[in-house]
């Protein structure tokens, strides 16, 4: 359950209001896991005396409340096809996924990539190193590229083969949703009363085709970017003892091991390595909505929740340095550990990746220190932190208040 406060009306205006800043107080007062909170922010209408009141509860460490950057929100919701007038009544749905309450039909997450598994089965031309099965298609053996760009390539077309399959897949739960009518939810749906017809028979007022969403971002750029420098750039390892180093977990090559965790890392505004993952998303977002559905483009997003830990335990060590069994990157963020230039370089490079092409939405998780929010400088910090963020695009953010030593 999602309720949402602050944000724009269906004119453009300001919606931040008395009962905004009872949203914000009760769920300080209260505590409870649900209904969860969200906040849609306008950096050019809504107050500063409400985006305060947001940091007050964020300070609480209770998680809450998910952050969103309502432009980016209003945006990608016009990239699934719904016109401005109605976008910006746009509303966060589930975890950070984009909907229009009563109007728009599709499965916000229908489905998740591994793209840890995508490199993996890059540097062993199709085969899965848990199974040791050949799942995937042959793309070539790593050994014999003779430059980066065919192992990005490669990359490439290992992801264009896993969206296939899950866009086949999700044809197939559209074909038998088609003949499981459900009333209930069809009742909830204005167009859906109006013209008698099921939700899924095609009621709503606005359809889009599933989502397909993706896992281990960080894991992929950090990955490609530790072949190019190693490999192909600096030369300081062959293919050969890569392949041998993350075969056998890195235990009997620690020296490579060393090299791939000190290999440029997604998170600390190295601009090449940012272009990277940026250029890397765009393909991937195009990939995802060449597919059609009976619902309409296949769309994409980045919010794997808690997914990334149990998709881990499918991938073998990577050349980013993760070993083996162990959870992909968390959401949006960088690998842990790996982030080592503060907040502002975090966001820059995330700023990075379209957000507004993941239609589904983006799910950026970030820590920070109790003491960070314990002064009225450190409040005033993290609301620049937060307009910050709106202005570099990005979608949306939440926080855990940790300490290390607690």
């Amino acid at each position: 359950q999602n309720i949402c406060a602050g944000g724009v009306d269906h004119t453009g205006a300001d919606a931040v209001n008395d009962v905004s800043y009872m949203l914000l107080q009760a769920t300080m007062d209260v505590r409870l896991y649900q209904p969860s909170l969200s906040v849609r922010y306008s950096m050019s209408k809504n107050p500063n005396s409400f985006l305060r009141k947001v940091v007050e509860l964020i300070k609480l460490g209770t998680g809450f409340p998910a952050f969103h950057c309502d432009e980016v929100g209003t945006s990608m919701m016009m990239n699934k096809g719904v016109p401005l007038r109605e976008a910006y009544n746009w509303n966060p749905c589930g975890c950070v996924e984009t909907n229009l309450e009563g109007k728009m039909c599709g499965f916000t997450a229908f489905a998740d990539l591994n793209l840890g598994s995508m490199v993996e089965l890059a540097m062993f031309n199709g085969v899965s190193r848990k199974y040791n099965k050949f799942i995937s298609v042959e793309t070539g053996d790593p050994r014999e590229f003779k430059s980066y760009k065919e192992f990005e390539l490669a990359v490439k077309e290992q992801i264009k083969y896993g969206i296939k399959q899950l866009v086949k897949a999700s044809h197939i739960v559209d074909y038998v949703s088609k003949r499981r009518p459900v009333p209930t939810l069809s009742l909830t749906h204005r167009e859906c009363v109006e013209k008698a017809v099921d939700y899924t028979d095609g009621g709503a007022k606005y359809h889009v085709g599933n989502g397909i969403d993706m896992i281990g971002v960080a894991d992929l750029i950090n990955s490609l970017a530790a072949v190019k420098t190693l490999v192909f750039d600096e030369k300081k390892i062959s293919m050969q003892q890569l392949l041998d180093a993350i075969s056998d977990n890195f235990e009997n090559h620690p020296e490579i091991h060393r090299l791939c965790l000190e290999a440029p890392k997604y998170g600390n505004d190295i601009k090449w390595v940012d272009r990277l993952g940026g250029e890397l998303f765009t393909f991937i977002a195009d990939e995802i909505e060449s597919y059609r559905s009976h619902m309409g483009t296949m769309s994409p997003g980045i919010l794997p929740v808690s997914g990334n830990t149990p998709f881990g335990l499918e991938v073998g060590a990577l050349p980013s340095g993760r070993v083996a069994w162990k959870p992909l990157g968390d959401g949006l963020s960088p690998m842990c550990g790996s982030d080592m230039e503060g907040p502002t370089a975090i966001l820059r490079s995330i700023s990075n990746i379209p957000h507004d092409r993941f239609m589904q939405g983006t799910l950026l998780n970030m820590k920070i220190m109790p003491d960070f929010l314990s002064t009225s400088e450190g409040i005033s910090a993290m609301m620049s932190l937060l307009k910050g963020l709106c202005s570099l695009g990005i979608f949306h953010v939440q926080f855990n208040v940790v300490d290390q030593e607690r």
